[in-house]
């Protein structure tokens, strides 16, 4: 009698990749939702928050960590984050959006709010949050735009490396966004102006298309 043995199955380099890809997929997308529905309702919730941040400054807040991660992202190529090993990486990135986020926000609500009216905090429904805020919809347009496009031209052709292309690219396209934002953006919210080109809701559903 000869004895039989069952032949071992052998895993291909590609089946093991894709059940670890697999893997990493799930667990990235329920650490993601984890964090999001915690943070709503620490931070957002009206019943559950135990502050008063949404929906503004809450939500100017967002705005300004979107355009920080345009600026490190698309026009710097996150110049001086990538010599940082996963996970530091994404921690650092994580903690110097959010420390932007919330330092221009409050920057902008309390200390330009001084001085200008337009910008403070203290506005009915957190408008002036709101009208600093409206900004990153021009810039999230421009400074996108001029990558997507142009590829990072003119720096590029001139020699340039990271980050100095990126700062050249943010410098340079902020003139353009400026002017976009106090022609039709400002003027909305604006306490002082009467007769602005655009309504807010214009504003809105115009950077929305």
């Amino acid at each position: 009698m000869t004895a039989t043995t069952a032949p071992v199955q052998d895993l291909s380099p590609a089946e093991t990749g894709h059940s670890r890809w697999f893997a990493f997929g799930a667990a990235n997308l329920a650490v993601v939702v984890l964090i999001s529905i915690a943070s709503w309702y620490l931070l957002a919730d009206p019943s559950t928050s135990p502050w008063n941040f949404y929906p503004l400054p809450f939500n100017a807040a967002l705005f300004w960590a979107i355009l920080f991660i345009v600026f490190i992202g698309f026009d710097c190529e996150f110049a001086g984050f990538d010599k940082w090993r996963q996970p530091w990486r994404g921690l650092t990135i994580l903690a110097s959006t959010g420390i932007f986020a919330v330092a221009v926000t409050w920057l902008l609500g309390s200390g330009l709010g001084s001085l200008f009216p337009d910008f403070a905090g203290t506005r009915d429904g957190g408008l002036g949050y709101f009208a600093g805020a409206l900004f990153v919809l021009f810039g999230f347009a421009t400074w996108v735009m001029v990558v997507l496009n142009w590829q990072h031209w003119p720096w590029t052709a001139l020699g340039m490396k990271q980050p100095l292309i990126g700062l050249c690219e943010i410098a340079f396209v902020a003139v353009p966004t400026l002017a976009l934002y106090f022609v039709f953006g400002l003027p909305s919210v604006s306490l002082s102006a009467t007769d602005p080109l655009m309504t807010v809701d214009t504003v809105m559903r115009y950077r929305g298309h």
